[in-house]
């Protein structure tokens, strides 16, 4: 199987959602790179990358951008100034994936709903929310669970826990913990919003770090009295990475799936006097 035929198969069933816009593509390398062995990962970073060649992987499929923006990724780093840090980072890691023979591509429309693995259903599921959600946004992306009545304290404990599972046992809770909670909203990645959540009815919101601001969207959470669970966006994610690896081992016979895990992005450093 070739690089292409395999990014092809794992956008199967949801090409009716991508258009000229999608980032779904291959990004660096010869399409037609027999593969056998393949790394998925939430973002192609340089470890990822060091990764994948020290594995002997023949591609590397990352779900959010190599190159440090999320579309046209290859023509924004061609654009800046060749003095500047974006440009000689990202060109730095370009010669070392030219280098390696590396086949690299991004999998990221179609697979936030790809149906059982994708991002959408497996952060869902993982965080216990099963069966069909009681309500939608008009494109998808967010979705509304009922769930038995919970303080919010409760409902980020339990949260948490799941969470730690996935590399970040500390998550942000924020509203009044003794609010009750009877329904959540939830979406991949950035597509969890405040407003997404009050239309859908939700009592509480969890979403990620960097697809909102405390000026902003949190204030306006504090305000409204909406309760939210914050969580790191690699942590958001890695559950719909590992519905990739998944998918080629149920789907595609002869190619092995390697994760390169990225836990959240920081770590939480507590004083020796903090309680």
């Amino acid at each position: 199987m070739t690089a292409h035929e395999l990014h092809e198969m794992m956008l199967e069933g949801e090409r009716f959602r991508l258009d000229e816009n999608t980032v779904d593509r291959i990004l660096i390398g010869d399409p037609d790179k027999p593969v056998s062995r393949v790394m998925v990962t939430y973002i192609g970073s340089m470890d990822a990358v060091e990764h994948a060649i020290a594995e002997g992987c023949d591609m590397l499929i990352s779900h959010e951008p190599v190159f440090y923006t999320h579309r046209q990724e290859m023509q924004a780093l061609d654009g800046q100034d060749r003095h500047c840090l974006y440009y000689q980072t990202g060109m730095a890691k370009v010669r070392r994936i030219q280098q390696a023979g590396l086949v690299v591509a991004r999998l990221h429309d179609a697979w936030d709903f790809k149906p059982y693995y994708g991002m959408q259903e497996r952060w869902a599921r993982w965080l216990g929310f099963e069966g069909e959600p009681v309500a939608r946004d008009s494109r998808d992306y967010e979705r509304a669970f009922d769930i038995s009545p919970v303080t919010l304290a409760e409902l980020a404990e339990r949260v948490a826990q799941r969470t730690a599972l996935l590399g970040e046992p500390a998550i942000q809770r924020i509203g009044r913990p003794e609010r009750v909670i009877r329904r959540v909203s939830l979406g991949p990645g950035w597509a969890s919003t405040v407003e997404g959540g009050h239309r859908l009815g939700a009592d509480a919101t969890i979403l990620c770090d960097d697809g909102n601001y405390f000026t902003g969207d949190i204030q306006l959470a504090l305000d409204a009295g909406h309760s939210l669970i914050r969580v790191n966006h690699a942590t958001s994610e890695e559950a719909g990475v590992i519905g990739m690896a998944e998918f080629i081992r149920d789907h595609v016979p002869g190619v092995e799936a390697i994760r390169h895990i990225h836990p959240a992005f920081f770590t939480i450093v507590q004083g020796k006097n903090a309680e």
